[in-house]
Order: C-alpha cells, then structure tokens, then sequence
C-alpha cells in the first residue's frame, strides 16, 4: 500500500495524514524541529521524523527528497510554501503533480490516480496550503485524499466485463492525426498515412482489421463501408478520445506510455540502465532506474514530467472512461 508522508502543517498536511490512517495506509514525513506548526506543536499522533532545525524550507526539501513523488493540493495558484514545495521538487528533479482543490471539473481524482499509477508511486509525499491561508483546506483535502486513497485500492481490484481481451487496433484518417497521437499515448497501435488517399487507408484497415475512425460522414458513398468505423462529430481530440474509451469501453490506464508515438512500435524495457548511459543526460541518469527504448527508432525514453503534463491535458476524457 502507498505511504503517505507530510510535513504535518495545518491544512492540506494533516488532511493528508488523517486520510491516510482512515484508509488504513501508512504515514510519516519530516517535520522542524521541536514539530513546530502554525498552531504550536505538531500532535505527537502524528509519527514524524524531527528535522535538524525548526526551518520550514529543510522539512520541505526533505519530505521531496524523500518520497517517490510529490502531489501538491492548492487551492488557487500556489504560493508562500506550497510554492517552495514545487519549486524543490522541480530543481530536484523529483516527479510532482500540482492539483487545484477548487478546480469544479472533478476531473482531479482521476488525474491523481492515473499519475500515481503510472509513475509506480510507493512513497507519496503530499503538500499544500496550510489553514490559515487557505480556510477550508483541510476538509477539501481530505475529502480528495479519501477518494483517492479509495480509488487506488479499487483499481487494484480486476477490470470490469468488456475490458478484457486483445486491445483493439486503429486506423486513423487525416484529420484526426491529433486523435492518433493521444492513442499512441495511451499505448493503442494506431496507424495513419498523411499521403494516402482516404480509399487506401480504408482498404489497409479492413486487410489489418483494424478499426477506422473518422469525421466524414460521407465516407461510404466515397470509398465504401469500412468493416468497423467509429464517426466523430466533434473536432476536439480530447473529446474524440472521450467519446471512443466509452464507445469501446477502453481502458485508459492500462498501457498509457507503452508505446512509441513516432514509429507506433511497443516500447521494451531497459534491463540494465548501465547500457544507456551514455545516451541520456547524466541528472537524467541518475534521477531514473527505469528506461525503455523503441525497437524500431532506439529512442530511449523514460518517465519524467511529461507524464504528469499528458495527464493533464487528457483528464477531461479521462474522468469519462
């Protein structure tokens, strides 16, 4: 189970914490010494580790440090010491994702757990703004650290009827190249052509039985029925992502980042990191111990912030799946 660590401030801190032991999960985190807070000493029922000074900035530091990653709960733009915590966390290198508890698009949740889960996250250190600044931080907080919490306990739990099975494959015409991209991104094999006519495109679909997706509506007058074809009325990417995982009953999070979106080839594992050594930044290096690499192109890639940030951008249909 995930172990939720804190620096024990007001707010966002304890909320964390508190939900946590609800849940059964397991806490700590580093505090100032003497476990100063903003209401005098921290409660001796939270088990936290004494930093060697009372500074706020070392307990920060060491709470990114020493966690697998930090998930940040603003409310608004971050500030004061929640801005410190992003700030060390991205001169650390550390992975971290920056949710807003008064964003109303109930789409964080499932961010948070898509981005835990794909991330492998053992040690979560959660922060944000401490009561006083931010009244009302705590019950906001809890409540999302509850849901998440529960959620995480659920999807280890087996898939639902309708997402098992080989993964369907695609063919995607000229105008939803966006769309094709984002399936890459979530580990689908989905195909396309910018140089090919529709009629070919339709004609390698249905000899690679794949499925084509498409917005024209006029496609079977022009080049004939494709045996199976998904048409988008919309021309949003993240909304044609949406409307095809609840079509197809998709399960978004269970290849995301699996895949080359260059060459749409299955990504293979790097057993020994010493092997790409010299082919990746030495901070990139360092900061990671896994890292996959394309068969076909030999790009090596790995899983730093651009996870949360592709993440963010697909949460709207995400949250719909």
């Amino acid at each position: 189970m995930i172990r939720i660590v804190s620096g024990g401030q007001t707010g966002v801190d304890r909320a964390a914490l508190d939900a946590a032991v609800s849940r059964g999960a397991p806490v700590g985190g580093w505090c100032p010494l003497g476990r100063l807070a903003e209401d005098g000493v921290i409660p001796p029922s939270y088990p936290l580790r004494e930093t060697p000074t009372a500074a706020y900035p070392e307990r920060t530091r060491w709470n990114v440090r020493d966690s697998d990653a930090t998930l940040v709960l603003a409310c608004g733009e971050p500030a004061g010491g929640t801005a410190l915590t992003v700030e060390t966390a991205d001169r650390l290198g550390r992975p971290f994702l920056v949710l807003d508890l008064l964003d109303r698009r109930n789409t964080a949740v499932t961010l948070a757990l898509l981005w835990a889960r794909e991330l492998n996250i053992g040690i979560l250190n959660v922060a944000g703004p401490r009561e006083s600044a931010s009244p009302g931080a705590y019950g906001l907080a809890r409540a999302f650290m509850e849901s998440f919490l529960d959620g995480l306990k659920k999807g280890a739990e087996p898939a639902p009827p309708g997402r098992a099975g080989p993964a369907p494959r695609f063919m995607v015409d000229r105008m939803l190249v966006r769309l094709g991209k984002y399936l890459r991104v979530m580990g689908y094999d989905a195909e396309w052509d910018a140089g090919a006519a529709t009629g070919e495109l339709v004609d390698r679909a249905n000899r690679e039985n794949r499925i084509f997706l498409t917005r024209n509506r006029r496609l079977a007058d022009q080049h004939g029925i494709p045996d199976s074809a998904v048409l988008f009325e919309t021309g949003n990417p993240v909304e044609q992502v949406a409307q095809l995982l609840q079509k197809m009953r998709l399960d978004p999070g269970a290849r995301l980042f699996s895949r080359c979106i260059r060459c749409n080839v299955a990504l293979r594992n790097i057993a020994d990191k010493t092997l790409i050594r010299d082919r990746v930044h030495p901070a990139v290096y360092l900061r990671h111990s896994t890292f996959y690499t394309c068969p076909s192109c030999g790009t090596v890639f790995w899983k730093g912030s651009h996870v949360a940030n592709t993440l963010r951008k697909l949460s709207p249909a995400l949250d719909r799946a």
